[in-house]
């Protein structure tokens, strides 16, 4: 039986086989892991053969899918690969192929080489003495990349250590840190603005934060107490239907001053009512802060600004008779003290957006854009200083892309800049765990070709290999894009173990899929179905009541209606 060799880096690796002796829910089981091989291994016995190469079908790369209902054992599979790398107790045999030298390499995970008793094979074979140094001999690597921002994601490679044949491409990893979260933003906006195989409508995509007025809402409340009276009412409305901040202002009007005040104005219902919260008398404040301001903007009409209006409001306020005759004063004053920490805040969000966010013609406070990652930090951080309903008056995020673009964006841009870095030499194997994650339907039926052509575009510009892509998915769209030989459809049978199944994809309909590919139970939701076994049932019981014919109505075909109709024994 021939010994590991050490090759040199002209090999192409290519992970063809995975056996499971045991690990976590999975034991004694093959998996099948590229179409265009035929492995097996059983007590002791190896069988290594190639098939018809299917990567013609997928422009030259070697593509599997993973699919199988939750708990089938997806995840647990491709962590099979991460033993390679430490430590472990479960055993597995991984077959690599290299496509260079012709011959199979056999990493033997707590299998003891004395177990393998015979191997048949159509080429040469070597048993892997170190994994990890076969792993860097060949510079192979395993690039997992999902859109899952929290620890719910699948292939959960280890965290307590990092091994260099592991790159986690998660959008987790890449939001671990303040460092990472800045490294990640600039690298989506360069991958926005100079990847030139990107979608066309990414070329308008950019951060921005929206600064929205006050909901008139705050003076609805105050109106609709029972203790309002109508004359009050009608004088509220009045006196605040035509307050109305522009968010936009022109070069002549912008200045930090003026911005300040524009973003106080925009603000003002919100103020107040943050203001009365922490009064201790939030309904009455409330009403008598906001009859005072309006009081003080009719006195000193285009003479006083915003922050001032207020500070008078509000010593008018401590002057009235309400708080004179009463034990509010000490609330006023801490209401005084709490605005001027709001008016700090604001000062900071109007330098910023001066500083960093101004093209020096006009500005609109309604789509501030910034593509400066510490500027959005910092507005971020001075925005969060702000009570929580003043802070929801602004909203921040890319515009112009949706969360299913960002999720697809997610995994175009993460191999883009590792692949535009990679040794031309390496061999690298993509993960891809649920890719059909947030995206519409028509997304999915198109990934598996854009993202080809994605990859075909970095192979020629940077001259790496070709990757070999492995798919986790839930979506029948996605898997009718595969050859049935590059599924592997794993379900639990009858006594709960994990087994391998039957699978279509390429050229099968999408309701057989579902039913044939995705192990579901029907086509049908299960309300739906349960409701249909129902009104079946009642026609030929006779019991149809006048709200089951009313749902038979609603049933798209006139075949289908006239069929429980004809089966309706009180007809």
């Amino acid at each position: 039986m021939p010994s590991f060799a050490l090759l040199t880096m002209d090999t192409v690796m290519i992970l063809v086989h995975i056996f499971v002796a045991e690990h976590k829910a999975l034991k004694n089981l093959n998996i099948p892991i590229n179409g265009s091989f035929n492995c097996t291994y059983s007590r002791g016995h190896a069988s290594l053969f190639k098939k018809d190469d299917t990567t013609w079908f997928y422009r030259d790369h070697h593509c599997t899918a993973l699919i199988g209902p939750n708990g089938a054992g997806k995840s647990s599979t491709l962590e099979v690969l991460e033993l390679l790398s430490g430590e472990s107790d479960s055993r597995a045999l991984v077959v690599f192929f290299d496509s260079a030298k012709t011959c199979y390499h056999l990493c033997m995970i707590n299998i003891d080489v004395t177990e393998l008793t015979w191997v048949e094979s159509d080429a040469r074979f070597f048993l892997v003495s170190d994994n990890q140094e076969f792993l860097t001999e060949h510079a192979i690597h395993f690039v997992k990349i999902n859109s899952l921002s929290g620890d719910e994601g699948g292939l959960n490679f280890s965290k307590a250590k990092k091994f260099k044949h592991i790159h986690d491409l998660s959008i987790r990893e890449n939001v671990k840190s303040t460092a990472r979260k800045k490294r990640y933003f600039e690298k989506l906006l360069r991958y926005f603005n100079n990847a030139p195989d990107r979608d066309e409508f990414l070329e308008s995509v950019n951060f921005e934060f929206t600064f929205t007025s006050s909901s008139m809402s705050i003076i609805e409340r105050v109106i609709r107490r029972p203790s309002t009276n109508a004359k009050y009412s009608n004088e509220l409305l009045s006196q605040w239907e035509h307050v109305n901040y522009s968010p936009e202002l022109s070069e002549e009007e912008v200045s930090y001053g003026s911005v300040y005040q524009r973003l106080l104005g925009m603000n003002i219902l919100s103020i107040i009512s943050a203001l009365s919260k922490v009064s201790g008398l939030q309904e009455d404040s409330l009403s008598r802060l906001l009859h005072q301001y309006s009081v003080v903007v009719r006195d000193f009409p285009d003479t006083l600004v915003v922050s001032d209006c207020l500070r008078r409001a509000l010593l008018q306020l401590e002057e009235s008779e309400w708080v004179r005759l009463s034990q509010y004063r000490i609330g006023v004053e801490h209401m005084k003290n709490v605005l001027e920490g709001y008016f700090k805040v604001f000062e900071r969000l109007a330098s910023l957006i001066i500083d960093h966010c101004y093209d020096g013609e006009y500005l609109n406070l309604g789509r501030v854009k910034t593509d400066d990652y510490a500027t959005i930090e910092a507005l971020t951080e001075v925005i969060q200083r702000l009570p929580a309903n003043i802070a929801a008056n602004i909203k921040w995020g890319w515009r112009g892309i949706s969360s299913g673009e960002l999720a697809r964006a997610h995994v175009f841009s993460e191999s883009y800049h590792y692949l535009k870095t990679a040794s031309p030499q390496a061999n690298h194997i993509f993960l891809l765990d649920e890719a059909d994650l947030y995206l519409h339907p028509e997304w999915q039926r198109t990934f598996l070709h854009e993202f080809l052509s994605h990859l075909w575009y970095l192979e020629q510009s940077r001259g790496v290999r070709k990757p070999q892509v492995i798919i986790c998915t839930h979506s029948p769209i996605m898997i009718s894009d595969f050859l049935p030989d590059d599924i592997v459809s794993l379900a639990k049978n009858e006594d709960g173990d994990i087994e391998v199944t039957p699978s279509s994809g390429f050229g099968n309909s999408i309701a057989d899929i579902y039913m044939n590919g995705m192990h579901l139970t029907s086509t049908f939701g299960e309300h739906a179905q349960r409701k249909i076994a129902h009104l079946l049932q009642a026609a030929k019981q006779g019991q149809l009541t006048s709200q089951d014919r009313v749902l038979i109505e609603k049933l798209p075909g006139t075949p289908i209606k006239n069929y429980f109709l004809y089966h309706d024994q009180n007809q």
